[in-house]
């Protein structure tokens, strides 16, 4: 660098003055003292002088040797004036060098720094400026790129106010002029500055003085806070919003006068949601089925006389979908009114529904008839949360204002009231400030039921009143319940009033119930005095919505398991069908033979769990017919051992040879279910053993263990027992009592033992129960045996006879037409197939008379199988047909009996079964010996 380059030749200069020096005082012949001194301090003073951390100190030291120097050598005696004057001229040539190589230095070190700086702020990431005079003398990169300049513009504006928004001129002006007056001005500040395009940014400034190149400069460090600017003020709005929403429900759930609320309502909420310039409040009135404007600002009183709808206009929507909506183009959405339009000059339209409990109890909507001012879903929130308390207010307003219309009629009403009326106070005031849940455990303490009327205490299983009054909440709330203490914080946080909140409550018995509570607390000096309400028992009411979702979700299923059953029967018959024919068509020692009758049974069983799902979701109807117990049994039990815990055993007894019964499978079905389910149940806990027997026995006249309502005969005894906890003689005494349950809430309906009485009692049976607390349950089921064995069915040899005639099959399943067209080929019919009911309708109707019987799908597309048959019998009255299905909401045997179907099958056939109703058909059809045919 070249500030190195003339520090040598300073050191040389020096180098030479001072041997220069040295030979002088030589020449000079200086007595020895004073020669050794000037000599020693030469060498000396080079090496101060060369060390890199002493050029100061060399200086200063150097300067003094010369000064003390000169002295001794101009005072000693022999040596002229001349002499002296040389020597002294010598010794500030030395002092002058010296101080010009500290000068040097000290330049050097200074372009030195000025270079680092000047690197340092060009790559900084803060925008750097330095300035004087309004003029930018120096502007790195990144404060350029923040306004949107180059550093060459910046520093050829003529005025650096050009950067700044015009409202922050005067304010920073005003700390400039502070600064050059040397007085104090802020140091750290923001402000707004203005980008090139013209855009603002907010910048956080740092000032202070410094020097450039040589002259006084202000030098300003700058950061862009836009965004979290925009941030803040977007948390300050939000902020600001819902302190207004707090503020306003306060101010509207004070006041108690419906008309003044409502009035109230409809003003706070224009001034609530900026861009609104009117609203109205309509009321849903139950009697005429219509949305009633009750209240309105900004708007004339013709308001008052239109009515809404459900589903007419924008209001009419949102009350019929119980939600919100946000139109910024009114006119021209599709819930514009076309008559109200010019009305209400509404650009924008804003609503929301006021529900309480999801009870509609009205809508708010709010209109804007300034263009460019659209509503935002930020305002949707807005008005959203003001409608849930402005609903709460309502409903207050209308509990007090029932409550003052009574209040002459007090104790009249507490006395008759078939509600619940209490009042509860405190043994010491709660003040309201103290924390949340130290006021809760106060009222769990402290808080006694002071008076409450009769039918209060009915509700919790007393006679009258005195026995209830006195006791404290924490006797009556259940402590640990989660929706007890949601309740008490929610009373606490709407200001000591509630509405509709319900609470779960021990009863005389130690029983849970469930009331609905209407809830004021008498707040007077920041301290809560007293509590009154009043409360509904709605115990039964919660168990049969309970019931109801049951009833809704088995529906669901039932649903579901239809629909699987249609397609899921098809495959089966297919399955079924090509496995028998393939089967057929093999020598009985085939190894492949064994298999494919294994694919068969497989299959037979996935046909029967196809069955009882039907069966158990009540898709099909009932059907007697004689039903082998055993059989039933087993199915149940192949059910219920995936659910059943280990730690409960299953054993069966059963007779297999004579347990035939006249039933419906199904309801056999449901009836071994639930005694299942209960013996479940009463085994949960510990364990234990499940026995399942079935036996035939002859009960005579002389039976002592014959029920009364039997007639002697021959039945089969069904036993279900288990070793659980049992059951007292009293609740023995109800359990096929409708709704009767000594489950928890939630685990039982109390329906299953009185249906499984009903079915039993509907096949001619009857039940017994035996049981004692601790030694289990036997429940004992008595149904009439059949003595005739049922019908064996007809052998394949039998059912491959062959036959004749023209048969036409018709499925929307072509591998299921396909097999229908092989197996009845071999049994010796023609066979005409169709994939579809259009197409077997055109075939039949080329020629009618062709046909002697047709076989048809009931689900297809297009033309059903019912339809297709009432098309076919409009061609030729006495065609014989059979119907297949694997479900049908719509047709069921009886529905098909009706419309004169000959047969009704349901999917998925075997040969066999489709062999023997063909058979059938046609034999019944087959005119008597002697009679024409038709």
């Amino acid at each position: 660098m070249p500030h190195r380059a003339d520090l040598t030749g300073l050191r040389a200069i020096l180098a030479s003055l001072l041997l220069t020096g040295g030979v002088l005082v030589a020449d000079l012949s200086l007595p020895p003292g004073i020669a050794v001194e000037v000599l020693y301090l030469t060498p000396v003073l080079l090496s101060l002088w060369s060390s890199r951390c002493g050029h100061t100190l060399a200086v200063t030291l150097l300067c003094s040797a010369c000064v003390v120097l000169g002295f001794a050598v101009g005072g000693a005696p022999g040596l002229g004036p001349e002499l002296g004057n040389r020597l002294l001229a010598l010794l500030v040539l030395w002092v002058t060098a010296a101080l010009l190589l500290q000068q040097h230095q000290v330049t050097a070190k200074l372009h030195a720094a000025e270079a680092q700086f000047r690197d340092l702020v060009a790559g900084s990431v803060q925008g750097i400026l330095i300035h004087a005079d309004d003029k930018a003398l120096f502007v790195n990169q990144a404060y350029a790129d923040m306004l949107g300049y180059t550093r060459e513009e910046i520093l050829r504006l003529p005025s650096l106010l050009a950067l700044v928004a015009p409202h922050e001129r005067p304010r920073l002006l005003q700390y400039h002029k502070a600064r050059q007056r040397g007085e104090a001005a802020p140091a750290h500040y923001e402000f707004q500055a203005l980008r090139k395009d013209g855009s603002p940014v907010w910048l956080e400034n740092r000032v202070r003085p410094v020097r450039w190149e040589g002259r006084p400069a202000v030098q300003s460090t700058a950061v862009d806070i836009s965004a979290r600017k925009q941030a803040e003020a977007a948390l300050a709005q939000r902020m600001q919003q819902l302190e207004a929403v707090r503020a306003v429900s306060l101010e509207i759930t004070r006041e108690l006068e419906p008309t003044t609320v409502l009035q109230l309502i409809v003003q706070r909420v224009v001034e609530l949601v900026a861009p609104a310039s009117s609203g109205f409040i309509s009321f849903w009135d139950e009697d005429s089925q219509t949305l009633v404007p009750r209240a309105w600002h900004g708007l004339g009183r013709w308001i008052g006389k239109v009515r809404f709808r459900l589903g007419e206009g924008l209001t009419g929507t949102v009350a019929q979908r119980r939600c919100g909506l946000l139109v910024n183009d009114y006119a021209r959405s599709p819930y514009a009114i076309p008559e109200l339009v010019p009305r209400v000059g509404h650009t924008a339209v804003l609503a929301e529904p006021l529900l309480y409990r999801q009870r509609l109890l009205g809508v708010i909507t709010l209109g804007n008839e300034a263009t460019g001012q659209p509503f935002t879903e930020q305002d949707r929130e807005l008005l959203s949360l003001f409608a849930a308390q402005a609903a709460i207010a309502l409903e207050n307003a209308r509990l007090f204002a029932a409550l003052q219309e009574s209040e002459a009629r007090y104790r009249a009403f507490i006395a008759h009231s078939s509600e619940g009326v209490w009042r509860i106070e405190h043994e010491a005031p709660v003040p309201i400030d103290l924390p949340e849940a130290e006021q809760i455990e106060r009222f769990y303490r402290h808080a006694y039921l002071a008076e409450c009327n009769d039918a209060m205490a009915r509700m919790y299983g007393y006679q009258r009143a005195e026995e209830l009054v006195g006791k404290r909440l924490g006797e009556l709330l259940v402590r640990n319940d989660p929706d007890n203490l949601a309740m008490l914080q929610a009373f606490i946080r709407s200001g000591y009033r509630l509405v509709a909140a319900e609470s779960h409550e021990l009863d005389a018995h130690g029983q849970v119930r469930i009331f609905v509570n209407s809830i004021v607390g008498i707040v007077e000096d920041g301290k809560l005095l007293r509590t009154w309400g009043t409360q509904r028992d709605i115990t039964e009411q919660k168990r049969l919505e309970a019931q109801l979702r049951q009833a809704q979700k088995m529906q669901a299923i039932g649903t579901l398991a239809g629909g699987i059953a249609h397609d899921f029967n098809n495959l089966l018959a297919a399955m079924l069908g090509y496995t028998e024919l393939a089967l057929a068509e093999l020598p009985p020692s085939s190894t492949a033979q064994a298999h494919l009758q294994e694919v068969l049974t497989a299959a037979y069983r996935a046909r029967d769990l196809v069955q009882q799902i039907l069966a158990f979701s009540r898709q099909r109807p009932p059907e007697r017919r004689p039903v082998q117990l055993h059989q039933v049994v087993q199915e149940v039990l192949s059910l219920l051992r995936a659910s059943l815990p280990a730690t409960i055993t299953l054993r069966t007894q059963l007779d297999t040879k004579a347990d035939t019964v006249l039933a419906d499978a199904t309801q056999l079905h449901q009836v071994l279910m639930n005694l299942c389910a209960n013996a479940e149940y009463a085994m949960r806990e510990r364990g234990g053993l499940l026995e399942i027997a079935a036996c035939p026995v002859e009960l005579t006249a002389s039976d002592t263990a014959r029920p009364p309502e039997l007639s002697p005969g021959p039945y089969v005894r069904l036993t279900v027992r288990d070793t659980g906890v049992g059951m007292p003689p009293h609740v023995q005494e109800r359990i096929f009592d409708p709704f009767f349950t000594t489950k928890g809430v939630g685990e039982g309906t109390g329906m299953g033992l009185a249906v499984v009485h009903g079915i039993v009692a509907a096949h001619g049976g009857a039940i017994r129960v035996d049981s004692a607390p601790g030694q289990g349950t036997t429940f004992t089921i008595y149904l009439p045996r059949l003595l005739a064995a049922p019908p064996e069915e007809a052998s394949p040899q039998e059912a491959s006879s062959p036959q004749a005639g023209c048969l036409l099959f018709v499925d929307d399943e072509p591998a299921l037409v396909q097999w229908g067209q092989k197996v009845l080929t071999r049994l010796g019919f023609e066979v005409v197939a169709c994939t579809g009911g259009q197409e077997a309708l055109e075939a039949f109707s080329a020629a009618p008379q062709r046909f002697d019987l047709v076989i048809t799908d009931q689900t297809m597309p297009q033309l059903t199988g019912d339809r297709l048959v009432q098309a076919l019998r409009r061609l030729r009255h006495d065609i014989p047909v059979i119907l297949c299905t694997g479900f049908s909401h719509r047709l069921d045997a009886e529905a098909a009996r009706e419309l004169g179907i000959d047969a009704f099958l349901y999917k998925p056939l075997t040969a066999q079964e489709l062999a023997d109703a063909v058979r059938y058909v046609l034999a019944a059809r087959r005119p008597a010996a002697g009679q024409p045919s038709s």
